[in-house]
């Protein structure tokens, strides 16, 4: 019996240590490489996501989020990349801009940033 008690409190123990190095919760959307830059911000001080996101219209460099139809703040999340400049974000995974540049859906030109930023 002390066994059996000494074998279920060393399988508790590791147990236990072992959920301690779970990961942190995180803010990004798609795993490792996105990184959400943006400050907490209450959906009625962003812009509204369809004012923001449209095609052929310039990204904001100072760009951190916006109101989506509900009501909610929607933070950018960036994907990091190696050089800053080639860091670019998305909205419902179908626009896509670095900041500062022009929002696109060209399949074409989304398979590029992804390709230059992992260069």
């Amino acid at each position: 019996m002390t066994r059996r008690l000494a074998a279920t409190t060393a399988t508790f123990a590791a147990l236990l240590a072992l959920s301690a190095c779970g990961t942190e919760e995180s803010d990004s959307e798609s795993g490792p490489g996105y990184a959400t830059n943006a400050p907490k911000t209450d959906a009625a001080e962003a812009p509204s996501c369809s004012e923001v996101w449209k095609e052929g219209e310039k990204l904001a460099e100072d760009y951190a989020g916006c109101e989506d139809e509900s009501g909610t703040y929607s933070a950018a999340t960036w994907m990091t990349c190696e050089d800053p400049a080639l860091e670019f974000t998305s909205y419902e995974d179908e626009l896509y801009a670095k900041r500062g540049d022009t929002i696109t859906s060209d399949p074409a030109a989304i398979k590029k940033l992804r390709e230059d930023c992992k260069a």
